[in-house]
């Protein structure tokens, strides 16, 4: 029992649904032991691993940010020398070592080695998709209808496997934007409707918000947000070159009614944001008179004002219940005594 509860801890520290303190406290509370974390400061086991903990992820960031303008560097001096397959190589090798350099962070740094292992893995997707574009543009010469699809198909793949391996925020990030965009590319093929594209990447951003209200995926939060996201980019593409911008309005109107069901600021504030973008192109269309147009964005900014209010009140009153209180961010309670 002991040995399966301290796996359960360890990768539960590890894939950032608890952390170290919170973690100390459970051991706590099955060996029956006093308290050795106080609730007004970490402990001295969290303290010493913090140090270099963060120094550890800051020479993880700095070293891939090195990487990355060396590798630029080289290829720039030599890449129109080199043949198709030693740029195919070079390119493949930098997205291994970041993949290779994010698996071999120890699982000991808590949160700070989740997210340095995630933009490790983040990068390794932007290297394979230069991976994928060499591949299809310059070895295979696929035809250029196809090749964008094909890019961002294989990206997305990878991307969804890193996130299967490891759920953290920025790899389903990473993962639904690379599906929203592979989505709108594949549509393009079949239709030449922009609507119809736009009507893909609205539809995947509304299956990923779907999927984190009904906690099905994980980082639940994560899901809802980054969907939030794709929505409000979606359906700005129908004031830029779509049917207009009654549709990104009732869009971002959507959003807004989630994000009050659901007492979350952030998606309130995306939804916010995708109205303050297209009401004023609607508003010009419908109202000529700018008087009229004025009143109009006072009431629904006076809404959107009374709405982030509630919001906040809310979820104040009922911190438990909304979405943002995932196990990493609920305090546990002192253990009053041994264990019975």
């Amino acid at each position: 029992m002991a040995v399966a509860l301290e796996f359960v801890l360890t990768r539960g520290v590890a894939q950032g649904v608890i952390t170290g303190e919170q973690a100390d406290r459970l051991r706590a509370l099955a060996e029956g032991a006093p308290e050795t974390v106080p609730d007004t400061g970490p402990s001295e086991s969290s303290a010493a691993r913090r140090g270099p903990s963060l120094v550890t992820e800051a020479l993880g960031y700095l070293g891939g940010t090195i990487l990355l303008v060396g590798t630029f560097l080289i290829v720039s001096q030599f890449w129109p020398s080199i043949s198709a397959g030693t740029r195919l190589v070079v390119v493949l090798l930098v997205a291994v070592a970041f993949l290779v350099a994010g698996a071999l962070v120890p699982h000991g740094l808590d949160n700070v080695g989740t997210r340095l292992r995630a933009v490790l893995w983040a990068l390794s997707v932007v290297a394979l998709i230069g991976v994928a574009a060499i591949l299809f543009y310059d070895v295979m010469q696929t035809d250029d209808r196809y090749v964008p699809s094909l890019i961002f198909l294989v990206a997305t793949l990878y991307a969804l496997a890193l996130w299967i391996w490891r759920p953290t925020g920025l790899q389903l990030g990473v993962a639904a934007a690379g599906t929203a965009v592979t989505a709108g590319l594949l549509v393009s093929l079949l239709s030449v409707s922009f609507d119809a594209v736009i009507g893909a990447v609205l539809a995947v951003g509304a299956a990923w918000l779907a999927l984190g209200w009904v906690s099905a995926i994980r980082p639940q939060r994560a899901a809802m947000v980054v969907g939030a996201a794709i929505v409000f980019v979606g359906s700005q593409l129908y004031v830029v070159g779509g049917s207009g911008p009654i549709w990104a309005v009732l869009a971002s109107a959507g959003l807004v009614g989630v994000a009050l069901y659901q007492r979350d600021l952030i998606i309130l504030g995306i939804g916010s944001v995708g109205l303050l973008f297209a009401l004023p192109n609607l508003i010009y269309e419908w109202f000529p008179s700018v008087v009229a147009a004025a009143v109009s964005l006072l009431v629904v900014g006076g809404l959107l004002v009374v709405a982030a209010l509630y919001t906040a009140r809310r979820g104040r009153e009922h911190p438990g219940n909304g979405p943002a209180d995932g196990p990493a961010n609920i305090p546990l309670a002192k253990p009053a005594g041994p264990a019975r």
